[in-house]
This record gives C-alpha cells, sequence and structure tokens, in this order.
C-alpha cells in the first residue's frame, strides 16, 4: 500500500484559512471594480467569521466527538452577520442600535441547546457515586 492510496484526510483549518483568502481577495477585486458601495475591509472580520462557522459546522465529526459544530458555529455565523449587516448600516442599524440582537440570539441559543443538545440519559449520570462520593 502506498501514500497515495491512503485515504485523505481534509484538515478544516486549512479548508478554513483557504477560503478566508480566497472571499478576501474576491471582495478586494469587487472593491477595485467598484461592485460593492462599501469598503471591502469593514466586512472582512464578519465574513471571517461566517466562514470559521461555516468550517466548523460542515467538520462537526471531529477528533473531540461527533456534534462538535453545534450551536457553537450558529453563534459565530450569527455574530458575522450582525458585524456586516451594522457596518453596513442595513434597516438602519449600527453597532450601537443594534447590540440588543446579540442578547436576543444568546438567549435563542441557551433555549436551543437545552430543547436540541446531547443528551446524557444513563442512569449513573446524576448518582453520588458517578461524582466520587458516597
Amino acid at each position: 500500500m502506498t501514500a497515495d492510496d491512503a485515504k485523505h484526510e481534509v484538515h478544516a483549518g486549512r479548508v478554513a484559512t483557504g477560503l478566508i483568502v480566497l472571499v478576501l481577495g474576491a471582495l478586494m477585486l469587487f472593491d477595485r471594480h467598484n461592485v460593492f458601495n462599501v469598503a471591502t475591509m469593514h466586512l472582512f472580520p464578519g465574513i471571517v467569521l461566517i466562514l470559521l462557522g461555516a468550517v466548523r459546522l460542515a467538520w462537526a465529526d471531529g477528533a473531540r466527538g461527533p456534534r462538535r459544530g453545534g450551536l457553537g458555529s450558529f453563534w459565530l455565523m450569527f455574530i458575522g452577520v450582525w458585524m456586516i449587516v451594522s457596518e453596513s448600516h442595513v434597516a438602519g442599524l449600527t453597532y450601537h442600535n443594534s447590540w440588543p440582537l446579540l442578547i436576543i440570539a444568546a438567549g435563542v441559543l441557551i433555549v436551543a441547546r437545552e430543547l436540541f443538545g446531547p443528551r446524557d440519559d444513563s442512569p449513573a449520570a446524576g448518582s453520588a457515586d458517578s461524582q466520587g462520593r458516597r
């Protein structure tokens, strides 16, 4: 068996880095050709967070176990969208008047994590023996 026969494993961090560089280059190209009316670099932090959340969600079954991406990925993507919307002043939103959306989103994610998150339904999970006490 040669090294070429071995299964190629995708490294999510490298994919994320490549996507970030790709999107940054595309945004700079669009900015140079006046496709957008907004300065590209003001949108970049939000785009990075969206891409990181998407990559984390896509490769959720990693070394740390299944569902690693989980709701944290959606949180990263929400923060990225919020940053872009606030920076672009969509519907009159700015960082100053839209920050309560972060509190609302945090509450939604806390409730969603409780309702849809992973469960440990084993009988020993809540017993005193599992915590090393008698």
